[in-house]
């Protein structure tokens, strides 16, 4: 069931309030329910309807994709005024939706023809997508290392084009996590070392800005908890650099002793409790030939976990 709540919550309430005009306005034309999707064009700003869609899961909704510049795929993210009205004609008026077939199905009634020139338009519009039509497949994944400066301009840029409004974070945490999804990227490679260098810079460089946004809703306590996470994986997938091993302790550290020092917002403890497997492993394994400095401080965590 999609309360007007839980659109609230997704949207955030400024979109909800345009997308109220919207449906007001009869803005959403052709909607369509595809299994657990719904589309629609909605009219706004432009003489050209936006294409906006939102898809769901067992828990409610998950994501949406609209062709608005304010509307991007993301993990849970904030949808846009366009959605909000997609969402709210679903709520108000569900059987003005046309029941679509699977994709699949879809493209079986397709002759060959049709199919190689929807192939055709979909290479203009994607080059991309040429190029892995046309070029062979690399041998092997290679490693080079990355700018992580770049990185943490690309999450100071989410902070300062964000504003103060309340639910500022949903749009901040959306961003985050296109930027965490190219170090999971990289750990799909098995390049841990720069997944764990971007799990790092996202993580440490949200905190330097956490303190001044209300976070109520956790959604950036989230994204830090999911860079602990991610820098967890590393840690358990890359088992000889031992210098690696190392700096991802410290990244962890230094989130820890932030939650810590700041009274306990939970970005790390119930995460770290639930790996400490690996956190014990790890220590074990380098603790002779970490620094003094490091030593002394993930001996902090070490006995914090041990004592829960």
């Amino acid at each position: 069931m999609v309360t007007e709540q839980k659109i609230r919550t997704f949207v955030g309430e400024q979109n909800f309030l345009k997308g109220q005009q919207g449906v007001r306005d009869g803005a959403i034309v052709n909607p369509e329910q595809q299994a657990m999707a719904l589309k629609a064009y909605c009219y706004g700003s432009l003489p050209e309807p936006f294409r906006v869609q939102v898809t769901f899961d067992g828990s409610g909704i998950t994501a949406s994709l609209c062709s608005c510049s304010g509307g991007t795929p993301a993990y849970g993210n904030r949808g846009c005024e366009h959605a909000a009205a997609l969402l709210l004609t679903w709520n108000e008026q569900p059987e003005a939706f046309t029941q679509m077939d699977d994709i699949d199905t879809i493209l079986e009634r397709q002759s060959k023809a049709q199919l190689i020139t929807l192939i055709k338009q979909l290479l203009q519009k994607q080059p991309e997508v040429e190029w892995q039509l046309t070029m062979p497949p690399l041998p092997g994944h290679k490693s080079v290392p990355i700018d992580t400066e770049d990185y943490r301009r690309q999450v100071d840029e989410a902070f300062r084009h964000a504003g103060r409004e309340w639910d500022a974070v949903y749009g901040i945490s959306s961003d985050l996590y296109s930027i965490t999804e190219t170090a999971a990227r990289f750990a799909r490679q098995r390049d841990y070392t720069n997944a764990a260098a971007i799990y790092e810079a996202v993580a440490v460089r949200t905190l330097s800005h956490y303190l001044s946004y209300h976070d109520e809703d956790g959604a950036l306590g989230r994204v830090v908890q999911d860079c602990v996470e991610g820098l967890g994986a590393c840690l358990e997938s890359e088992r000889e650099d031992a210098i690696l091993r190392e700096r991802i302790l410290e990244a962890i550290f230094a989130v820890y002793r932030f939650d810590v020092n700041h009274g306990g917002f939970g970005l790390t403890r119930v995460r770290l409790l639930k790996k400490s497997t690996w956190l014990r492993n790890g220590f074990a394994l380098h603790w002779p030939s970490f620094r003094k400095s490091s030593r002394r401080a993930i001996g902090v965590v070490s006995a914090s976990v041990a004592s829960c």
